[in-house]
């Protein structure tokens, strides 16, 4: 089962809470907004790793519209939360078996550290 990366951002400045919605698509997680970002909660930094569930659709107009949705409900729920868009990611090219999983879309255990660290060291510097 992939873990979301964000788990192992630990070494950010204050508190780090994960919400993950495996299989899920962008405008299910822009659903979902209103319950993470809670009214009078001071969030200072929203990360959106989203996006792998819908690019096997191959839609990309639907994607970005889908993108769109989802900024806008982070921006109306909570105006001065910074938001950074961690997503979707390429997908398999020949030569990088090793940081897929089978389905050529998630990243291997590799690819998720290494996304994880990447996370973390966004976290630290905001």
């Amino acid at each position: 089962m992939y873990h979301c990366p964000v788990h192992r951002a630990t070494l950010a400045k204050g508190k780090v809470h994960t919400h993950s919605f495996p299989g899920a698509r962008i405008l299910s997680v822009s659903a979902q907004i209103p319950t993470i970002l809670k009214d009078g909660e001071n969030v200072r930094a929203i990360i959106l790793h989203v996006g792998v569930n819908d690019i096997k659709l191959r839609q990309t107009e639907v994607l970005k519209r889908d993108f769109g949705s989802l900024i806008e409900a982070v921006r109306s729920t909570s105006p001065t939360t910074r938001i950074i868009v961690s997503g979707p990611l390429p997908t398999y090219r020949r030569g990088h078996e090793r940081l897929f999983r089978a389905d050529g879309l998630h990243p291997s255990r590799v690819r998720a550290e290494l996304l994880s660290d990447n996370i973390s060291r966004t976290l630290r510097s905001i």
